[in-house]
């Protein structure tokens, strides 16, 4: 199966690769979402996305913070700067890096060179979408079985529910605090068919 792995190892590539329809699909969202946004959503951060992750992710950050983060550390400043500096903003941008077209019922994706990015500054994430994407197909194709209760829950941050939920219950859900002071934020509690997604858990 074609991943979205397979088509960064592709990037600068002269030739089209076949992905799946869904793959495609998704693509084809992601880069309709980088367009509307005006880049505020941009599905080309993977790269700056993977070094953050690295730098929260190191157990040594907390303690050698002004040996690693980019505000005191100008090597790790310059980095984040030049993966900043190839991302595509504009909508002419987004559209001559990443190239989508289908053709007797195959589809297909071209990731071009872009500026002067080499592979390994600048990938595709599905971050953001990736999820909420998959638990619209996985309803859907449970809806279309006849399921009306039950709930997919993505790794707590993209949930969604079939509908109301069973017995004489409703679907609460308790969103986290950022504060060590309080045990949740706030519940939403709500039946029905629907979808949400949050920035945390």
């Amino acid at each position: 199966m074609t991943t979205v792995k397979d088509v960064n190892e592709s990037y600068g590539s002269p030739d089209f690769l076949e992905v799946p329809f869904d793959l495609y699909n998704i693509l084809s969202i992601g880069k309709e979402m980088t367009i509307l946004s005006h880049s505020d959503f941009n599905m080309f951060v993977g790269e700056l996305s993977d070094f953050w992750n690295g730098l929260i992710d190191d157990s040594d950050y907390q303690v050698e913070y002004e040996t690693m983060d980019p505000y005191y550390y100008e090597p790790s400043r310059l980095k984040v700067e030049r993966l900043q500096s190839v991302l595509p903003l504009s909508e002419a941008e987004v559209d001559a890096v990443l190239e989508l077209k289908e053709e007797n019922n195959k589809y297909y994706v071209r990731f071009n060179q872009f500026k002067d990015a080499a592979l390994g500054e600048i990938s595709i994430t599905l971050g953001g979408i990736g999820k909420g994407y998959a638990n619209d197909i996985i309803s859907k194709k449970l809806t279309d079985l006849g399921l009306t209760h039950g709930a997919i829950v993505g790794g707590a941050s993209s949930n969604t529910t079939l509908g109301d939920r069973y017995g004489d219950t409703v679907w609460t859900w308790t969103l986290e605090s950022p504060s060590v002071l309080s045990d949740y934020s706030f519940k939403i509690i709500r039946n029905g068919a629907y979808g949400m997604s949050t920035s945390g858990a």
